[in-house]
């Protein structure tokens, strides 16, 4: 834990971000994916 307390806290900033966006873009896509299922149920993989 004492090893990574440091770099953790110097990239913390970095990864939040990243992770917002990461957040932002799946759940966008998550609802494009919903959206095309529910206008065209024949096309579920």
């Amino acid at each position: 834990m004492s090893a990574f307390a440091i770099p953790s806290e110097k990239m913390g900033n970095k990864m939040s971000k990243h992770a917002r966006i990461f957040f932002f873009i799946f759940s966008l896509l998550s609802e494009y994916f919903l959206i095309i299922t529910e206008k065209k149920p024949e096309g579920k993989f």
